[in-house]
């Protein structure tokens, strides 16, 4: 009977270990989905200022400046489908919960003239493990 309690132990041991860092993978995950939604709202609303925070600090000035010089106004963006990146070489898997790419249909027209446009995007976020924080590297129209 003892020797069947001994290995039920360690499982609970080896689940308690375990489970911070699949919290960690989610908690991360969960943070993203939310950023990416704060995002969305961001440009629907024209809050191009707060919307920059989820730029990387060096790209920040240089996106506002586009943005803002391209006079377009977000109506509808809807979140389709999101995937770690494509990461063949990596070798550390950790780092495979790092990055994601995030897909969106996106409704937007220029400001002054009266048709709206419809594009598919995909956004490469990454997560910056010292400002703890999920940052967009890269975006695509297609």
């Amino acid at each position: 009977m003892n020797r069947l309690k001994l290995p039920l132990i360690l499982l609970a041991i080896c689940a308690i270990l375990t489970a911070p860092a699949c919290q960690s993978s989610s908690t991360t995950k969960a943070k993203l989905i939310k950023n990416v939604e704060s995002y969305n709202r961001d440009l629907i609303f024209e809050r191009y200022e707060i919307a920059a925070k989820n730029i990387r600090p060096e790209s920040r000035a240089s996106w506002l400046d586009a943005i803002l010089t391209q006079r377009v106004k977000f109506t509808e963006i809807e979140v389709l489908a999101t995937e770690p990146c494509d990461m063949t070489d990596v070798t550390d898997p950790e780092m495979k919960d790092r990055c994601m790419v995030v897909y969106s249909d996106v409704q937007w027209y220029e400001q002054g003239v009266p048709s709206v446009h419809s594009s598919r995007l995909s956004t490469t976020w990454e997560y910056d493990r010292d400002a703890k924080a999920w940052y967009i590297t890269e975006q695509n129209q297609k």
